[in-house]
């Protein structure tokens, strides 16, 4: 089946700044066109990203409960943080959203005591480790 999507180029490596480091690239680093080379499987689309690690498909009839606008329309002085395992969002978002390709059983990249609210569903079968899970999203 043909991936029907708009390919996403990154540079290859950004201006570094030796104030800081050697190299300004970190675990949240610009998003690889690789991202989009989906997977399909019996009419249904899934994600490149981690393939495999979550067993649900990605494409429009499962973005249809995203439910991170509506959250951030109700608490709009919140910065609402979505992740997911593919860049799936949709175009027109409030502007106190902003998504990251991640995988929530990775080590986590964000700051201890960066949120104040998690919000976690479908996850069943994808975590191998709930307690890691829950400490992770707890400290």
């Amino acid at each position: 089946m043909a991936n029907n999507h708009r390919r996403i180029y990154t540079d290859p490596e950004p201006e570094a700044d030796s104030a800081y480091c050697e190299s300004v690239q970190s675990e949240t680093t610009s998003l690889r066109s690789s991202i989009l080379d989906y997977h399909y499987e019996n009419g249904r689309r899934y994600h490149a990203y981690h393939s495999g690690a979550y067993w649900g498909p990605n494409d429009e009839r499962a973005m249809d409960h995203l439910d991170l606008g509506d959250f951030a329309d109700r608490h709009p002085s919140a910065r609402v943080t979505g992740t997911d395992l593919s860049p799936i969002q949709p175009n027109l978002v409030p502007p106190n959203v902003q998504f990251e390709v991640d995988d929530c059983c990775d080590e986590w990249t964000f700051p201890a005591n960066s949120f104040d609210f998690i919000h976690v569903r479908g996850l069943y079968g994808c975590v191998a480790d709930w307690v890691l899970f829950y400490k992770k999203a707890l400290r």
